[in-house]
């Protein structure tokens, strides 16, 4: 198989009376590190605001490992 390296731009909003944020990064995805498993990594900054409005900003980072079935 070839190697075919993906990077991407990711956003996740989402909320509820008590709390909103917003979150914007990037991904690289590296396929078959560990057999037909793929790696992912990704990066970026998450903003939450409260019911107060009081704002909060800190950085985010996730791995997982993906596969097909």
């Amino acid at each position: 198989s070839s190697f075919q390296l993906e990077i991407g731009l990711e956003g996740t909003a989402q909320g509820n009376d008590k709390i909103k944020s917003l979150q914007l990064g990037v991904f690289v995805r590296i396929p078959n590190v560990i057999g037909h498993m793929s790696l992912r990594l990704s990066c970026g900054i998450k903003n939450s605001w409260d019911a107060d409005d009081i704002h909060k900003s800190a950085g985010a980072a996730g791995m997982g490992f993906y596969t097909s079935f």
